[in-house]
């Protein structure tokens, strides 16, 4: 399955639309070819869009290059959802989170 295919799979199961230009270049790249750090966007991706009412994200910038989590750090700063996160980076900790605990 490509990577839009996953997203439409994971949307369907939520009943929620998917919007595969979130994944831009890699919508058509068979999921088994994707690198690390993509298969983590696809991921990500598949969550932000699920429309969860809390979100559960386990060190969500491993992998991901620094566009990637420029991008990362937008799309979780704008997301309505409630989030927990784990993450061991103090700085991007005190960045992304409304309370940090250590």
């Amino acid at each position: 399955m490509t990577a839009a295919e996953h997203l439409a799979f994971s949307c369907n199961l939520h009943g929620v639309p998917a919007d595969p230009t979130a994944l831009g270049d890699l919508a058509d790249v068979p999921a088994g070819d994707l690198s690390r750090g993509q298969r983590q966007r696809l991921h990500l991706i598949m969550a932000l869009q699920s429309r969860a009412d809390v979100l559960l994200l386990d060190e969500p910038f491993t992998a991901l290059d620094a566009e990637a989590t420029a991008w990362l750090e937008g799309e979780l700063q704008r997301h309505p959802s409630a989030m927990v996160m784990s993450l061991h980076d103090p700085a991007l900790a005190a960045r992304m989170c409304d309370r940090p605990v250590t």
